[in-house]
């Protein structure tokens, strides 16, 4: 039986009590034996213990991180329900190793089947890091991190993996956001003028191309809209039909006359909206400009940034429809 005392000095000290009662032939207590035994640090230990236990819930819930224990023995693996989720697998679905696999994407299989054989060869240290995407039961595909550590039995020839402890996490939001920066380094360090605008077609930002294409400087134009480079070449349902198309489909492919500072005709194949990119809530659009002249000269050669978005959105490179689109 377990008691907490107070001792004169304040502090509580948690005892373990056990006692023995002797009784005469008419079973009346006659003589009670007992013992203390002071049990603080095991209390202490057993509570710290309930606290990291708890942290741990806490932070694989408020991370979305998944737990996974192998039995190499049994060929068992444990997967917590976050783990589950992250796949698509219900809550008593048999899961094995040969399972997961099959939930890596092909194209990622071949080198996570490698690594984690590399991670349970028994004279290496069983360290595992990797991102990869799987498909999810709903048919989406997802990136995950994943991190193990493979535990190893017996020495020399008879060492063998015998358990692998790790966890995953979602990282897709983030491999998201690394590819949008990847586009949009690669879309202003080119010589197409780049203009990026809100959904409202407010200008954010724009390159140093767009400023020697057109004659404005940066801050001469943010804030307003691209309207300013207006010609006057076309009237206003030709706009309109072209913000429909967008609206509706994610893009609209044609020529858009425009003038730059010097009053010079400025011709943007770069008013041309190529297939739709919604990567986040907060959407924007993206103007490809490029003067008529090098838009022929060019119109054979694919873009770089359209290869990027493409390969983003999962789509073949091939087409011709780019310039402008929402990202």
């Amino acid at each position: 039986m377990g008691h907490r005392l107070r001792m004169p000095d304040g502090r509580i000290k948690y005892v373990h009590v056990h006692y023995l009662t002797e009784q005469d032939q008419d079973l009346n207590p006659v003589l009670v034996v007992g013992s203390l035994q002071d049990i603080t640090a095991f209390k202490k230990s057993e509570e710290a213990l309930r606290l990291s236990e708890e942290r741990l819930r806490q932070a694989l819930r408020v991370t979305g991180a998944g737990v996974f224990d192998h039995n190499h023995d049994k060929d068992i693996i444990y997967w917590s329900g976050e783990q589950r989720a992250l796949h698509g697998w219900g809550g008593n679905e048999w899961i094995s190793l040969q399972t997961f696999f099959k939930c890596v994407h092909p194209e990622d299989r071949e080198r996570i089947v490698a690594a984690v054989a590399c991670a349970h060869i028994p004279d290496g240290d069983g360290l595992l890091d990797v991102e990869y995407r799987v498909v999810h039961r709903d048919g989406g595909v997802r990136w995950l991190s994943t991190r193990s550590q493979t535990l190893f039995d017996g020495r020399h020839a008879m060492r063998r993996a015998v358990r692998t402890i790790g966890a995953s996490r979602d990282i897709t939001d983030s491999k998201r956001v690394e590819m949008e920066q990847r586009i949009a380094a690669t879309a202003f360090q080119t010589q197409e003028g780049i203009i990026i605008t809100e959904f409202d077609h407010r200008i954010v930002r724009v390159n140093r191309a767009f400023t020697e294409i057109t004659g404005y400087e940066a801050e001469e134009v943010i804030g307003k809209k691209p309207s300013v480079l207006k010609s006057g070449r076309h009237d206003e349902s030709f706009y309109r039909d072209m913000l429909v198309s967008l609206l509706r489909s994610g893009f609209w492919q044609g020529e858009v006359w425009g003038t730059g500072i010097n009053r010079a005709i400025v011709t943007p194949s770069g008013s041309e909206l190529p297939q739709c990119a919604e990567t986040t809530d907060e959407r924007r659009i993206m103007w490809v400009i490029l003067p008529i002249s090098a838009s022929a000269r060019r119109q054979k050669k694919k873009s770089i940034i359209w290869r990027f978005m493409m390969r983003l959105r999962g789509c073949p490179t091939g087409t011709a429809c780019w310039r402008i689109w929402i990202v």
